[in-house]
């Protein structure tokens, strides 16, 4: 099969060459004629002036332009819209096809009715949207609680029943405030004799009133069972209060609704009765009107513009004017021979010259762009039922002196159920009331029927046992009862308060339900975003702009059409009947940088000559300034660009002072003679180089557009306007240029003089070459094809860099694979630090970049607190280097020793938005792929059973991995030296699980290389698969998976391996092993090796035990970012690994903060899963290490692991 491409070669060969044997091979071409010599001007010659110098060069510029394109067209290179793109300078010239396909049939008509229709309207805002979102937030402040506060204050439901339907006994329990029983006792007591009648009628009041309070006992206990009460009334008047403290917020956001209400309307109204508009039509023409002016706004990228020196007026036609000069002709060795080669430059200039010239005659596309905008914020004017009733829904009752009775009313119902409560323990407990009421019922009827022998009675017998029994059950009614019903004073001021209350808290209620917000219908006041105002004001402002701007776009918008139509004509280059002479030039692209180079020159001195110009940006911009940062929406729109003004005055003045000390080198002796002295011109300037970057005004004239009345900042956007195209000149590019432009002018001056002599161009041996075309072409191809097939059958290295596959890159492969961590870029010094964290912690920023560009590990952990370098940067608050590393795939969630990432750390210091926006991006679009080192994959495999693959097999291997296989595992060889280690079937169960049965599986489990099983090699001598292929998607072969105690655990060996070459700390890292001693034999036998594979995991092995405490810092894993704040440490850095017959200490089992204590099959077991979760224990009841709010932070981060892209385990499917 490797004879095969010789073969192929040899046919190649005789095919190619055939037809040239026997032919005559002509002569050497001649020599190049020497160029001629120029004669240095004397000193009589007159001097040039600077403008002079540049009018020259500018003509010769376009001259060598057009040369330039008649050479593109003539060899079908472009075409005509290439040829406009490139005097327009378009980054595409598909807009050509754009503009041509335009319809703006009616379209000024159409702008001017709309304009007509909105001159009723003359606001300029429709609302102060800053202001307005400033006076939301106590809008904002209206949680649905406080709503909900006052719904529920206004249902009189939740009141009291005693208040909401009233009581009569108020006058009764007034009474209490004495004991009754008392007093009627006093009364029976002190007869008085002088009006017997009188005294009769207050005791028999006096028992009545005792018989009346009896009464009530049913009714205290409804009172005092009553569900009602005041809290939710009393709730919901404080919620009033507080939000009339901002009824001027209220009161100006329902006025500002109002407004917006009014002026919807009759925007609303224009738009129903929009006569002549067809706003369909006219949104797609300015559409695509945007969509073309954009790409006008996109200056191509791509080297040189192809029409360059005709790029200041656009006359592509200008340079057949240039062809008069004298100076020119003689230049060029007469120049008119040259302009008969120009005929499909001339044809295009000739098709072009309408087009070129009404298209520029817009000064600035800027007011295109707004037309359009206003024309498709109409259409987007929000919908009025967006703002229906906010105005009412905003609307809260002015101050109601009645709401004052309020705290009244609640602290009387407070003390009059206090005191209900104590007369109801008391008559709850008294048996038979209902009798004794009765009975002193009874006692005062009978007391009134002695009203009319009231003397004789009370000196009868009966009378006086009579008086004498009512004494008696008095003084044991007041004892038993009423001095343990007496109430204070106020307790009997509340019964006052409390029988008025129920008009009050009605007139209350009346005024709380005039808090239009907390109705259902005023949801949407809820649901409105303040985005819908914003764009409701740029509507009306828009129409204010639009009304001045309309009128200036005339000739454009009228003229428009008549560029379509010249756009429809072009036409291929048209063919001429007479053979027109060819000027043949071997570098044509030296015929563009001479060009770009005059035209370079014409902008330096454009600069120059801007000193007024200067000294407007500088005197009216700082009035520009001031203007942008006392306006809030002006401010916040432009104050970013504004900021940079003073630095924008500066960069201006350098740039003059730089082109003014270019510009003094220009040799100004007389008019140049050759092509060598037009040379001597750009060579002189190459020695003052100008440093200056380009600088971008755009912006600045757009700000203008946007301050009120436009109109008074003419005079500093024509500064702008002047200096916005020279000032964005990459003068890198250009200086660069001029140092080229000497020697191509000397080429093409021996390209005009072989022209000019009339050189005979198809000479001997280019006529052979031009009839053996094929042969020449094909011979190139042989010789490569040749060292391919000599490399293909020989190569013995993978000499290419490395590509990941998509899979790769999906799945996290790339660090298996290409295993960088072992690159010098990514070693770490002796503090466990490598070079990008160093350059990190030492601010060397350019070291920085260079390494992360160069493709160092991001993500590694350095020295005792395991930091990567993303959370230093967190902790530097490098905001922007934050948000750099991010974009190169940085992760932000590796934890350090504490258990922070860069994820916690950022969002305690205020970098929450940025990964927010991370954490969303990886939802979306999937975690961004990491830089590369570049280079090739390394290979050195590790063959561990050497007799496992038959030697004949071995020969048919790929050089790169045959000559780097080492065959067969010899005792002490350190397996972290391969990259690649094949295991035999017995060390492997389903094709990707190693079984975990002896030390030395633990070993390949533990160590750097990549574990394949033979089925890799197999698939690399598979004659149906290529070789490459094959090493490219190794991972198919991967040992991934571990069997251990017949469980299997999933890309077990997957995170371990990636966690190496990602330079993450390995599973043990802080976790210090006191072995215990064993008399098992067997143990003793492998203990030595263990030892050796415990180190491999990251274990510490220390010879004396030192517990635990506070501060020392947890084993690595056994703290994460999901665990940190919600868990402490059980088990920490200190464990006691034991066997069954291991002796151990009380203290070690009770101590469990000191010592943790591990069985040996444990640990194994722990590191076969490669997971230390299980010595994370929760402690109930005690806080968390950290502190000061942290916890919310945590949960919002433990949300985000779990929304993260899960790149682990599926890629074999």
């Amino acid at each position: 099969m490797r004879l095969f491409p010789l073969i192929f070669i040899f046919a190649i060969y005789k095919t190619s060459w055939g037809s040239a044997i026997g032919k005559s091979v002509s002569a050497k071409p001649a020599d190049r004629p020497v160029r001629s010599v120029t004669v240095a001007p004397t000193v009589s010659q007159k001097q040039s002036t600077k403008p002079e110098v540049v009018e020259r060069h500018m003509m010769l510029g376009r001259i060598f332009n057009a040369l330039y394109l008649q050479n593109q067209l003539a060899n079908n290179k472009i075409d005509y819209s290439d040829v406009i793109a490139g005097v327009w300078n378009l980054k595409d010239k598909t807009v050509i096809d754009k503009i041509s396909s335009l319809n703006v049939d009616g379209l000024y008509e159409s702008l001017a009715n709309l304009d007509t229709k909105f001159k009723g309207i003359i606001v300029t805002k429709i609302a102060e949207v800053e202001s307005i979102k400033w006076r939301m937030n106590s809008v904002k402040e209206v949680t649905t609680g406080i709503r909900n506060d006052l719904i529920d204050a206004v249902n009189s439901s939740l009141i009291p029943v005693f208040i909401r339907d009233g009581f009569d006994g108020h006058e009764k329990l007034k009474g209490l405030q004495d004991d009754l029983a008392a007093e009627a006792y006093s009364i029976v007591r002190q007869p008085q004799k002088r009006d017997l009648e009188v005294w009769l009628e207050n005791l028999a009041t006096a028992i009545t009133k005792c018989s009346e309070i009896l009464k009530l006992k049913d009714w205290i206990s409804s009172v005092k069972a009553d569900s009602g009460s005041l809290n939710a009334f009393m709730k919901g008047v404080e919620v009033a209060r507080k939000v009339r403290v901002k009824h001027m917020d209220f009161h100006y956001l329902s006025s500002s609704m109002q407004t917006i209400d009014i002026v919807l309307e009759k925007i609303q109204k224009i738009l129903e009765n929009s006569d002549g508009v067809n706003f369909d039509k006219v949104k797609l023409s300015m559409d695509q009107l945007k969509v073309i002016i954009g790409s006008f706004n996109e200056e191509s990228s791509e080297g040189i513009p192809i029409g360059t020196a005709f790029q200041k007026d656009r006359r592509v036609s200008i340079f057949k004017f240039d062809w008069e000069s004298k100076w020119i002709r003689r230049l060029l060795k007469n120049g008119y021979g040259l302009l008969r080669t120009l005929p499909d430059f001339k044809d295009a200039a000739t098709q072009l010259e309408e087009v070129m010239g009404v298209w520029f005659e817009v000064d600035a596309f800027d007011r295109i762009l707004q037309v359009a905008d206003v024309v498709e914020a109409i259409q987007q004017v929000p919908d009025k039922s967006k703002f229906e009733g906010l105005a009412t829904c905003l609307s809260i009752p002015s101050e109601n002196n009645v709401i004052s009775e309020s705290d009244k009313i609640s602290n009387s119902t407070k003390i009059f159920l206090s005191g209900v409560t104590a007369i109801d323990n008391v008559l709850r407990w008294k048996t038979n009331l209902d009798e004794t009421s009765s009975e002193l019922a009874r006692m005062a009827e009978n007391l009134r029927l002695k009203k009319y022998g009231i003397e004789q009675w009370m000196n009868s017998t009966e009378g006086r046992a009579e008086l004498t029994r009512i004494e008696h059950f008095l003084n044991r009614l007041s004892t038993d009862i009423f001095s343990k019903l007496k109430q204070e004073r106020d307790f009997v001021d509340s019964v006052s308060v409390v029988s008025e209350a129920k008009g009050k808290i009605q007139r209350i209620q009346n005024w709380l339900g005039k808090f239009n917000f907390a109705k259902p219908k005023c949801d949407t006041l809820y649901s409105f975003k303040l985005e819908d105002l914003k764009d409701f004001n740029k509507v009306a402002k828009r129409i204010f702009e639009y009304k001045l701007d309309v009128g200036r776009l005339r000739p454009f918008l009228d003229s428009l059409q008549n560029v379509i139509e010249e756009l429809s004509k072009m036409s291929s280059p048209r063919n001429s009947t007479t053979k027109a002479p060819e000027f043949k030039v071997k570098h044509p692209e030296y015929l563009l940088e001479v060009a770009f180079a005059t035209r370079s020159l014409e902008v330096m001195e454009e600069i120059f000559l801007s000193d007024e110009a200067i000294e407007i940006i500088v005197r009216r911009g700082e009035e520009a300034k001031k203007k942008v940062e006392m306006d809030p929406v002006l401010k916040l729109k432009f104050g970013s660009i504004w900021e940079g003004f003073d630095a924008l005055k500066a960069t201006l003045t350098t740039l003059q002072t730089e082109i003014k000390k270019s510009l003094a080198k220009i040799p100004l002796s007389g008019k140049e003679k050759s092509l060598e002295d037009v040379g001597k011109v750009y060579d002189a300037l190459s020695t003052a180089p100008i440093s200056t970057k380009p600088i971008h005004l755009h912006d600045y004239r757009r700000s203008l557009q946007e301050i009120p009345d436009p109109r008074s900042w003419i005079d500093l956007d024509d500064a702008l306007g002047k200096l916005e195209t020279p000032v964005s000149t990459d003068f890198k590019l250009v200086f660069a240029n001029f140092k080229k432009v000497p020697e191509a002018l000397e080429e093409l001056e021996m390209d005009l003089n072989e022209f000019s002599e009339g050189s005979k161009s198809n000479r001997s041996f280019w006529n052979f070459v031009k009839k053996n075309w094929m042969c020449f072409a094909v011979l190139p191809l042989l010789v490569m094809l040749c060292i391919v097939v000599v490399w293909w059958v020989t190569r013995e290295e993978w000499n290419y860099d490395y590509i990941p596959s998509e899979i790769a890159w999906r799945y996290n492969l790339t660090f298996m694979q290409y295993q960088d961590s072992r690159l010098p870029l990514n070693q770490r010094d002796t503090n466990g630090n490598t070079q990008l964290y160093n350059a990190i912690c030492s601010r060397d920023w350019e070291n920085v970049e260079r390494l992360c560009l160069e493709g160092a590990i991001m993500d590694a952990t350095n020295g005792p607190k395991h930091r990567t370098g993303l959370c230093e940067l967190v902790l530097m608050k490098a905001v922007d280097w934050v948000d750099w590393f991010l974009k190169l795939a940085a992760t932000p969630t590796v934890w350090d020793v504490s258990g922070c990432d860069a994820d916690y750390l950022g969002c305690e210091r205020g970098m929450e938005k940025m990964f927010d926006d991370v954490f969303e991006s990886y939802k979306k679009n999937g975690e961004p792929k990491r830089i590369l080192p570049s280079g090739p994959r390394p290979w050195k495999v590790l063959v561990l059973d050497g007799s496992c693959f038959p030697e004949e097999k071995i020969k048919k291997l790929p050089a790169v991995i045959r000559n780097n296989i080492t065959w067969g595992y010899q005792k002490g060889m350190d397996l972290n030296q391969f990259t690649t280690i094949v295991v035999p079937w017995s060390y492997v169960k389903d094709k990707q699980t190693l079984i975990l049965s002896d030390p030395m599986s633990f070993r390949l489990y533990g160590c750097s290389a990549v574990l394949a099983n033979l089925d890799f090699f197999n698939a690399l001598l598979d004659p149906r698969l290529l070789q490459e292929l094959t090493m490219m998607h190794d991972y198919q072969y991967w040992i991934v998976h571990t069997f251990h105690n017949n469980v299997k655990y999933e890309d077990t060996i997957y995170n371990l391996k990636t966690d190496i070459h990602q330079l993450k700390p390995p599973l043990l890292e802080g976790v210090h092993l006191n072995i215990l001693e064993s008399a098992d034999e067997d143990v003793l036998k492998e203990q030595s090796e263990w030892i050796e594979i415990l180190k491999l995991f990251g274990a510490t092995i220390s010879a004396k035990i030192v517990p635990d405490t506070p501060e020392t810092p947890p084993p690595y894993y056994s703290v994460t970012s999901e665990t940190a704040e919600s868990f402490e440490w059980e088990r920490g850095a200190c464990w006691i690994v034991y066997y069954p017959d291991s002796l151990i200490r009380e203290d070690w089992r009770v101590n469990i903060e000191m010592y943790s204590l591990v069985e040996w099959k444990f640990l194994v077991e722990c590191i076969a899963s490669y997971h230390l979760t299980g010595y994370v224990v929760k402690k109930e009841g005690r806080k968390s290490k950290k502190s000061g709010g942290g916890g919310s932070k945590r949960g919002v981060e433990q949300d985000r692991i779990q929304t993260m892209p899960k790149n682990r385990g599926k890629w074999k499917e």
